[in-house]
């Protein structure tokens, strides 16, 4: 039997609030699991908040966190005042149609 856990990921958009676990056991990465259940969640996201961008956050010392949604196209922004985490971005696929007023 497969089992995965995941660690506790957090997301907040438009006051909802929403946390969702997934760490992978340890025999069974660096197989894809891990970015099957990221894939998963992501659509989830979307299909409930609509395609926008995500933000998580991850400790500052957990490289393969860090390497690990880097591989999956989330991009490191910055870091949390006052904290030891920092910010990882996905772009949406309408990230280029985004527009800024000046």
């Amino acid at each position: 039997m497969l089992t995965f856990y995941v660690s506790t990921c957090l997301y907040i958009f438009a006051g909802r609030k929403k946390e969702i676990g997934n760490v992978i056991d340890k025999n069974y990465r660096s197989m894809g699991i891990g970015g099957e259940v990221l894939e998963k969640v992501i659509t989830q996201i979307y299909k409930e908040f609509g395609i926008r961008p995500i933000a998580l956050g991850c400790h500052k010392d957990n490289f393969r966190a860090e390497e690990f949604y880097k591989k999956h196209s989330f991009i490191k922004t910055e870091y949390m005042e006052g904290n030891d985490y920092y910010f990882l971005r996905y772009p949406s696929k309408y990230d280029h149609l985004e527009c800024k007023t000046l």
